[in-house]
């Protein structure tokens, strides 16, 4: 039998996940708690503002125009 974590709860924290800073919070509060699509304008704009996020563009700056991380050599099969 499946319980409801919401149901666990005194209070409801989704209100104040919504404010949370991180837009990638939102994003999956929206998408996760929420269960709205991709196509929810809200959803969009969570996730756009989480891809602009200086944390995620320093992460994504570190990765070679083929798509990984690090050195291509490690993922080489010998």
């Amino acid at each position: 039998m499946s319980v409801n974590w919401l149901d666990r709860m005194t209070t409801d924290p989704t209100p104040w996940l919504l404010e949370h800073p991180d837009p990638m919070v939102r994003y999956r509060v929206l998408t996760w708690i929420q269960e709205r699509p991709e196509s929810d304008s809200e959803v969009r704009k969570a996730r756009a503002e989480a891809a602009a996020h200086p944390r995620i563009e320093e992460l994504l700056a570190g990765q070679k125009p083929e798509g990984f991380w690090g050195d291509a050599e490690m993922f080489a099969d010998d």
